[in-house]
């Protein structure tokens, strides 16, 4: 048996669920929502917010969004794209709500994060 840093026998879905991860990152646009993430881990909702909690300590939406808001944070630090195609392009249709968002996980408003990156 192959044992993981926790001690514990891996997981039979800890593989999918690296890879759906890795699917979030690249395709962040996408409507993320619950029944299409149990889906591609062919597990019940129920059994995928025990899985997110158990693996990440959060339920799957939040875990989407904290992907979301890491790769706007490095698209702000690192680009010029105005930031309502930032938005547009993780998903998010209003640049308010997104704002919102972004505040809530960072402190800080989008433009106020980018201006601490130029120079």
């Amino acid at each position: 048996h192959e044992i993981t840093l926790s001690g514990h026998p891996p997981q039979p879905y800890t593989v999918p669920l690296q890879q759906l991860m890795a699917e979030i990152q690249q395709n962040p646009s996408v409507d993320w929502n619950s029944s299409v993430l149990a889906k591609r881990l062919n597990v019940s909702t129920r059994k995928l917010y025990r899985i997110f909690n158990t693996e990440y300590g959060m339920p799957p939406k939040e875990m989407v969004i904290k992907q979301r808001i890491a790769q706007a944070a490095e698209q702000l630090a690192r680009t010029t794209t105005p930031i309502g195609k930032i938005a547009e392009s993780l998903g998010y249709q209003s640049l308010y709500s997104f704002s919102n968002l972004f505040k809530k996980h960072t402190g800080m408003r989008p433009t106020a994060y980018r201006k601490k990156f130029e120079h």
